[in-house]
């Protein structure tokens, strides 16, 4: 089983910073914005469409960096 791991560990291509930085910002951004709402939401009462809203967000806070690294977008 060890040798099963430092294969894996070995095929796990690691992104260069200049390509890996705007996906980064896009996912902090997104994780800021859900907080955000989440604290707006709690403050204002429970209002449960401002909840579900940044439940959603968050959400796509952890898929959309993955979209963009698969979309190759590089800043050139």
């Amino acid at each position: 089983m060890i040798d099963g791991t430092s294969q894996t560990e070995e095929s796990v291509v690691e992104l260069p910073a200049s390509e890996s930085l705007l996906a980064f910002r896009v996912g902090t951004i997104l994780v800021i914005l859900g907080l955000g709402l989440a604290a707006v939401s709690a403050f204002t009462g429970p209002n449960w469409t401002l909840l579900w809203l940044a439940c959603v967000t968050l959400v796509l806070a952890v898929v959309a960096p993955s979209v963009v690294r698969r979309m190759d977008y590089r800043q050139d």
